[in-house]
């Protein structure tokens, strides 16, 4: 059963309830975009059925990590 773009966005804004720990982040709003089964899908999917994370996106990963400290420490 597929759900409506409404349905979706209230299992959306449930799951990111200010009750929750959890932040949103850059990354979760570009998911959303997407599409926010994705989103739904790493909050709540089984780790068993998630792929791993490649040695290419780990690269990708810290390379994003240091040139976002860099922007920071020039910008602010």
């Amino acid at each position: 059963m597929a759900l409506t773009s409404s349905e979706i966005d209230t299992l959306y804004k449930k799951c990111m309830h200010s009750t929750t720990d959890e932040r949103i982040s850059a990354r979760a709003i570009y998911d959303y975009c997407v599409s926010p089964f994705m989103v739904y899908c790493g909050k709540f999917g089984p780790e068993g059925k998630k792929d791993a994370i490649t040695q290419y996106q780990e690269l990708l990963f810290d390379q994003g990590k240091t040139h976002e400290i860099q922007v920071i420490k020039t910008t602010y």
